[in-house]
């Protein structure tokens, strides 16, 4: 069997700072896909992962990796790898380290999870703006070309993969934020109310590494789809999340984990060009070895996959 490196993303507490939402873990049940997982692979701490891949035939060894740079993963996650003696890869976006005003993909997660009853009533009632202003999304919903999207990801709901192919293929970046701008001034809110609490800060970044952990390249601003960007924009992403980086750790990552698992063959010369080494996608499915870049297409599987394996 191939390897396939864990994947987390949110980490909950009972303590009300980090709250339970769609697809978050507390820190026990970390433990338990860890514990899972190691009976068929061999987990090992990100270096001595990074010198197994580097073998021209590497063997079944499987890295711990969190993406979206999320304050619970410093919190919470991280000291439990610490309390059980190992370490894992902190993929990191950096765009709101640098625009304190921007609006990244998690502070939309968090407003979704917070101020309605359901994730499907959020999707639902962005489903129906986009319906409702925009004539290009109304042909896109009737026609139900959305239907198939992402349906290799088991977890995401029908609501899910409609919400997702509008907002990755239809809408444009300014028209998405234009509908999620309106959904908060209608609930009265602000971008600072939503951000506090959900994103690491700079010392978070440090402590980390600090401790042992890998930090490693998420791109800059989280595109929801890469794979439509031009190559200056792709270099632009991802050479701007290295430089960020490196001004804090002090060095340039030589990982990267990218956005909704997107790597497009044309780009791995410019991931090679910037210094990356080591990529992680988001997904189960066998690699090609044989490839030149496979190492830039290391495969992950979902944490949620793991617990449903075991039942």
């Amino acid at each position: 069997m191939e390897s396939q490196s864990l994947m987390f993303h949110h980490i909950h507490d009972y303590s009300g700072l980090y709250p339970d939402s769609q697809g978050s873990i507390d820190t026990s049940t970390l433990i338990k896909v860890i514990e899972q997982h190691q009976s068929q692979f061999n987990i090992v701490n990100p270096e001595d992962f990074c010198r197994e891949i580097d073998k021209a035939i590497p063997n079944k060894a499987a890295a711990i990796t969190f993406d979206d740079g999320l304050k619970s993963q410093a919190a919470l996650a991280s000291k439990k790898l610490n309390d059980i003696g190992m370490k894992g890869f902190f993929f990191v976006n950096t765009a709101y380290l640098a625009n304190k005003n921007i609006i990244m993909p998690e502070h939309i997660r968090h407003f979704k999870n917070s101020y309605f009853e359901s994730v499907d009533q959020y999707n639902k009632l962005m489903i129906q703006m986009a319906y409702d202003m925009f004539l290009d999304a109304r042909e896109c919903i009737d026609s139900r070309e959305w239907l198939t999207y992402l349906n290799n990801f088991p977890y995401y709901s029908e609501s899910d993969r409609c919400y997702r192919f509008l907002r990755d293929n239809i809408l444009n970046k300014k028209r998405y934020l234009t509908l999620f701008a309106k959904l908060i001034d209608i609930h009265g809110l602000n971008l600072e109310e939503l951000s506090s609490g959900i994103l690491m800060d700079e010392n978070d970044i440090r402590n980390l590494k600090e401790n042992g952990h890998s930090i490693g390249c998420h791109s800059h601003s989280h595109p929801t789809n890469m794979n439509s960007r031009s190559r200056e924009e792709v270099f632009y992403e991802y050479e701007t999340n290295a430089s960020i980086l490196k001004s804090i750790l002090g060095e340039r990552p030589n990982s990267v984990s990218y956005p909704c698992g997107q790597n497009c063959k044309q780009f791995t010369s410019i991931l090679i060009d910037i210094g990356f080494k080591f990529g992680f996608v988001n997904t189960y499915h066998k690699q090609e070895l044989s490839t030149a870049d496979w190492r830039l297409n290391l495969p992950r599987i979902d944490h949620s996959l793991v617990l449903k394996s075991n039942k």
